[in-house]
């Protein structure tokens, strides 16, 4: 049985709650454990103590790191203080360079970093040319840095004219061209000042007149001789320059008979040789005034007719005389001077009435005579039964080479034979001049000399 004490509240200061009995109880855990006397805790955050458990934010590159304050009890704060150093900072710096007009270098990637490497001084390599200079703008030298490709240039001052010596020429006008490259300005542009087919100013040669000569164009004629000799430039034409400055042809010489002669003396065997080209000289036979007549005063070829038969419109001659020889022969300016002829090439030796076919018209630059025009006496002929002193021609060096036939009379020796346009005494027949005579022969007859002739103008 339980004995139940009765105490007054007067006796006691102090009743708890039970509660608090409970409380206290449990007060075991607790750091006031075992002291019901004792006072409530107060924390205050004055303690720096750099640990894991207090770290607020790591060091950077730019700032330490950052630690709560702490109470002596182990209660962390919300204030906090820097400690140490800010964190290393790791660089990385490209391939890429960069530069200014002294120097290069390497930047780091990290915006916020303004560290630089390999930061030097240029290697420039020598100045070169990057654009040429003309006569119408500056030029560019440049050079770069070997390192890291920095380019510096600086400008070359624009070329002044230089005109060369020689005149250009056209069919009306010459001039001097600037030797520059890429200029095209030109001195001293004026039309032809002509005097006996020779322009006074750049004289440049149409033709030369000596008396009723007239010197146009030019051809191989005379053998080489000793004194010079040949080089192995050529020009557009296939000649071969001479240390004379003259040009000269090769030839390998098939001569008509054995025996013949140069007219250097030398015997024509069956040798290589070189011809000279020398200008060709015409006879005039006839001239109004604006134009003339002429034919070449010798045999300067030699070839065949024709193997088709003796119709000049379609003869060997005709196209060698019209393509070959007028390319050849004449320069772009004289070429502009010889005026396209209609031919009439119904002749023959028979006369009028013969009843013999004859040739088709032709209009060409360069011809052969007909039998009618060397036995003309306004041009100067004989009529054709005659041996006319104005009809026997010499052979040029070149044609004797070339296989044409001529005389070895004492006093004829080296006067040929040579083609005329017209038929011969028969329908097979083509008329030709030989020496003096005008006669007839086979067109395929490989011996027989050529005479061009042409209607030049005068102007």
């Amino acid at each position: 049985m339980c004995v139940l004490c009765v105490v007054s509240c007067d006796e006691l200061d102090y009743i708890p709650d039970l509660d608090d009995i409970d409380d206290s109880q449990n007060a075991d855990d607790s750091e006031n454990a075992g002291d019901l006397g004792g006072e409530e805790h107060t924390h205050v955050f004055d303690k720096e103590v750099a640990s894991a458990e207090y770290l607020k934010s790591a060091a950077t590159e730019t700032a330490p790191a950052l630690y709560y304050f702490s109470c002596e009890c182990g209660e962390k704060g919300e204030d906090a203080f820097s400690y140490g150093d800010v964190a290393a900072h790791e660089h990385f710096f490209p391939v890429k360079w960069y530069s200014n007009e002294e120097k290069h270098w390497h930047e780091c990637l990290d915006a916020d970093c303004d560290a630089v490497n390999g930061e030097a001084k240029h290697t420039f390599t020598s100045w070169t040319t990057a654009e040429e200079a003309t006569c119408s703008k500056n030029g560019v030298n440049s050079r770069s840095c070997s390192v890291c490709g920095y380019t510096e240039e600086k400008s070359i001052s624009m070329k002044t004219h230089v005109y060369a010596e020689e005149w250009s020429m056209d069919e009306n006008y010459h001039w001097l061209k600037c030797q520059n490259d890429a200029c095209t300005s030109v001195a001293g542009k004026g039309i032809h000042e002509m005097v006996n087919g020779s322009c006074k100013i750049c004289g440049c040669k149409k033709y030369t007149r000596k008396g009723d000569y007239i010197y146009f164009g030019e051809y191989p004629q005379s053998i080489w001789v000793s004194g010079s000799s040949i080089t192995s430039t050529k020009d557009s034409r296939g000649y071969y320059l001479g240390t004379d400055g003259s040009y000269y042809a090769k030839v390998a010489a098939t001569p008509y008979a054995t025996g013949y002669k140069f007219s250097s003396g030398e015997t024509i065997s069956h040798a290589v040789y070189y011809f000279k080209v020398e200008p060709i000289r015409w006879r005039i036979l006839y001239e109004d005034g604006e134009k003339a007549l002429i034919v070449c005063d010798s045999i300067i070829d030699a070839m065949p007719f024709g193997k088709k038969g003796n119709s000049y419109a379609y003869s060997t001659v005709r196209y060698w005389l019209n393509s070959d020889f007028y390319s050849i022969a004449f320069t772009d300016i004289q070429r502009k001077l010889i005026c396209a002829t209609l031919l009439d090439n119904s002749d023959n030796l028979k006369g009028s009435d013969s009843e013999e076919p004859f040739s088709a018209s032709t209009n060409d630059q360069i011809f052969l005579l007909s039998c009618t025009e060397v036995c003309k006496a306004e041009y100067g002929f004989a009529p054709a039964g005659t041996d006319d002193a104005a009809r026997r021609l010499l052979t040029s060096d070149f044609a004797r080479a070339k296989g044409v036939y001529m005389m070895t009379e004492s006093g004829y020796y080296g006067v040929g034979t040579w083609w005329l346009r017209s038929y011969g005494f028969t329908s097979s027949q083509v008329c030709r001049v030989g020496p003096g005579y005008v006669g007839g022969s086979e067109p395929n007859y490989q011996a027989g000399g050529v005479v061009p002739a042409l209607w030049i103008s005068l102007k």
